[in-house]
């Protein structure tokens, strides 16, 4: 008979494995034909969905995490912001549930920077409710708590359900980590906000109330609790029943109703195969272990007992496993990203040869045309030679006075080049003590705090104090004569990331400084700008942060670029002590900021109160055409 049932079983399971790789080669085939498909907005949404479904298909946890990061790739592709959010979320919890925590956490993290930029709060709300369980399955209870106290301050004003939710959180998180008296309350606020009653969520409060009052021993209040649960039994799953009944069983043991306790552990090991959660199973054990103990029926209490200690050790084989499994996921995430890097660099290495090459090739080509034309110009001053010997009197006065009228010419051309070089001299001196002041000057000041924050450790001892002193002392020398190395070629973010995201990075070193806090908010404007109007833009957002650093006495600042229908706007403000009359008129910042909008075409306001702060505003026109070439714009003048 076992036999014949294990055959049926068999069977029956071959069949769910054959219709579930039925359903994943559909789904294959199906995408396959999108992929052959023209590359649009239609086709790329119906391709992420389909990858989405084959993730939650497929048992092969690789295989789920390739289509995961193939629907992210395809959704930040589009910049489809919602595709994005889902595919964050969907690694995030894959990642979760085979125990890659770090990860885990990384994803829910970018699906919350980028539910920020778009202000969507529920999405922020499930982000840190996802990253609250992460870091409370890796035992970083802090961060969970701090998690979960933001997901609470937002979903305040979003959803009921989901505050509600955010609150019983809490209580979960303490209750797993024993701290029963922090947990009650939440729960507690849980039952008294959940009104009108949701007879699903109100269950879940009764059930966490209930065990909670169970495990700090006050046993009369925790019956009266599973009394009241009991109302909303039809909401129960077979989980949740097995659990709850194990429960009452055993405390109906230690109130000494041990038939009543016997009673309720019986009935929870009825349901108890239906339930899949290990820990469910080992507390009906346990219950049922301690039942037949007090009836002194030792061999069944014997038999529970086993049964009780065998699924208590599987809990702890299943967790070891677990952090092994992340251990294991997050060495392959870096060496994935480290084979990454690899090929990046790889990648670099190829386009700077073919650069190279591109580059000798232009360079023979432009010699061979010097080549041609100088060939040309002697064939063509030997037909004149000819010409002037048959008529050599009158080509010698018409010679004389070409040549007489080029000398003239020469002696013009002559002029106007040391003109021009003169001038294109003064300019240059002018640029470059901008560039110096605008630059080096904000460095050197950085290198000055470092070493004032090395200066204030008193355990130093006194040679390599001296050795700190001397050093600072050549910094504030260096200071003293240069602001900042100047620079012809652009910052390498700004140039291959764009205006945006060299303005984030600014932000990196002056928040590690913990002088300042720089908030930086951009919309894309990129596309509008020429590349000289990026540079200047970079430039004076560089020289008015390295300004509010040393002159402010400020403790916040934002910087903030947006794009109305006719201009770029880039404003930089901060909470310090303001700018009097005379330091506007005499600061050297403000006139290098005004020099730099004079050659993009662009102005400036500036708005202070004396200890409120300071704002200062640029605006930069520019084309309505985002298509329009960059490189071709550079060509041009600005103002034209």
């Amino acid at each position: 008979m076992q036999i014949r049932i294990g055959l049926l079983l068999a069977l029956l399971l071959s069949g769910l494995t054959l219709k579930a790789q039925k359903v994943i080669d559909s789904l294959r085939r199906e995408l396959a034909h999108v992929e052959r498909l023209r590359s649009d907005f239609s086709h790329d949404t119906t391709r992420f969905r389909l990858l989405v479904k084959l993730t939650q298909n497929t048992k092969n946890w690789e295989q789920a995490r390739n289509y995961w990061q193939q629907a992210i790739d395809l959704a930040e592709k589009r910049n489809w912001v919602a595709g994005q959010l889902e595919g964050y979320q969907g690694m995030g919890l894959h990642y979760r549930y085979k125990g890659g925590f770090a990860e885990a956490a990384y994803y829910f993290q970018q699906g919350l920077h980028l539910s920020e930029q778009v202000n969507d709060l529920r999405y922020q709300v499930f982000s840190y409710q996802s990253l609250g369980v992460a870091y409370s399955q890796a035992g970083d209870t802090t961060k969970s708590l701090e998690a979960h106290h933001m997901a609470i301050k937002l979903a305040r004003s979003v959803d009921r359900n989901l505050y509600l939710s955010s609150i019983n959180d809490i209580g979960n998180v303490y209750f797993q980590t024993k701290n029963y008296d922090k947990a009650l309350p939440y729960y507690q606020q849980c039952l008294r906000e959940n009104q009108p009653v949701d007879s699903v969520r109100q269950s879940w409060f009764l059930f966490n109330t209930a065990a909670t009052y169970q495990e700090l021993n006050q046993l009369e209040v925790s019956l009266k609790t599973y009394k009241e649960l009991f109302q909303f039994g039809k909401y129960f799953t077979s989980e949740d029943s097995t659990e709850i009944y194990a429960r009452l069983g055993q405390l109906y043991l230690k109130l000494g109703k041990v038939d009543l306790g016997l009673q309720y552990g019986l009935k929870a090991n009825q349901i108890m195969f239906r339930a899949r959660s290990h820990y469910s199973r080992s507390l009906v054990g346990q219950t049922l272990s301690d039942a037949y103990q007090a009836k002194k029926d030792w061999k069944r209490a014997f038999f529970y007992e086993r049964q009780y200690r065998s699924w208590r050790d599987s809990i702890l084989s299943q967790e070891q496993r677990q952090r092994l499994e992340g251990i294991k996921v997050g060495y392959e995430s870096e060496k994935r990203r480290i084979e990454l890097q690899t090929e990046q660099r790889n990648n670099q290495l190829l386009w700077v040869g073919l650069m190279l090459f591109g580059i000798l090739v232009g360079i023979l080509f432009f010699f061979n045309y010097l080549l041609r034309k100088r060939r040309q110009e002697i064939e063509l001053q030997k037909n004149e030679i000819t010409q002037i010997n048959n008529s050599l009197e009158l080509r010698v006065e018409q010679r004389t006075a070409e040549l007489q009228y080029a000398n003239d010419e020469l002696v013009r051309t002559n002029r106007e080049i040391k003109e021009a070089l003169l001038k294109g001299q003064t300019l240059e001196r002018k640029r470059i003590a901008s560039e110096l002041h605008d630059n080096l000057g904000g460095t050197l000041t950085a290198i000055q705090w470092y070493m004032e924050s090395l200066l204030l450790d008193k355990d130093m001892n006194s040679q390599l104090d001296q050795n700190y002193d001397d050093l600072y002392n050549m910094i504030s020398r260096a200071y003293g004569e240069v602001r900042l190395l100047a620079h012809h070629m652009m910052p390498e973010v700004l140039e291959k990331e764009g205006l945006e995201v060299a303005l984030q990075e600014l932000a990196t070193p002056i928040n590690k400084s913990k002088r300042l806090h720089l908030n930086v908010d951009t919309q894309q404007v990129s596309p509008y700008l020429t590349t000289q109007q990026k540079f200047e833009l970079y430039s004076i957002a560089l020289e008015l942060c390295t300004n509010i650093l040393k002159h402010a006495q400020a403790s916040e600042a934002y910087l903030l670029l947006n794009r109305t229908e006719q201009e770029i706007i880039m404003s930089v403000s901060d909470n310090g002590v303001g700018m009097t009359s005379d330091a506007k008129k005499g600061s050297m910042g403000l006139k290098n900021i005004q020099s730099r909008l004079e050659a993009i075409g662009g102005r400036y306001n500036i708005r202070s109160i004396e200890n409120e702060g300071t704002i200062i505003i640029i605006y930069i026109p520019y084309s309505n055409s985002p298509s329009e070439s960059v490189e071709a714009v550079d060509h041009k003048p600005v103002n034209s």
